[in-house]
């Protein structure tokens, strides 16, 4: 978490590097069929007109702050780090294409 300062308050409150609302989105998902993998993001970005790339970033900070897990395709736990997103912007945007190899699933975990 980052924290940040408000001047008008002059009081320091915690913000989280990952998007809530999309975070409660993904969480909902989650929740309505007890797994989550790449084709429901893109299907959620379209369905909501919303970018694939803020989707998949979020998921992508949930599980590097040990919110969320991801497994591949073996049923392996993976850790993701901050420098593979990075890889992974092409353009300042990430594509479908380039992600497809993230072919696992994501699940909520205890921070």
């Amino acid at each position: 978490m980052k924290f940040v300062t408000i001047d008008s308050i002059d009081q320091e409150i915690e913000v989280p590097e990952w998007d809530v609302a999309l975070e409660a989105l993904i969480r909902d998902e989650f929740a309505k069929q007890g797994r989550l993998c790449l084709e429901d993001l893109r299907r959620l970005a379209a369905e909501y007109s919303i970018r694939f790339d803020d989707l998949f970033t979020t998921l992508f900070e949930l599980v590097i702050h040990g919110r969320w897990h991801y497994v591949d395709a073996e049923n392996k736990h993976r850790t993701l780090t901050r420098a593979e997103l990075g890889r992974l912007f092409i353009g300042a945007r990430i594509h479908y294409k380039d992600v497809r190899h993230y072919n696992g699933h994501w699940f909520p975990g205890a921070a």
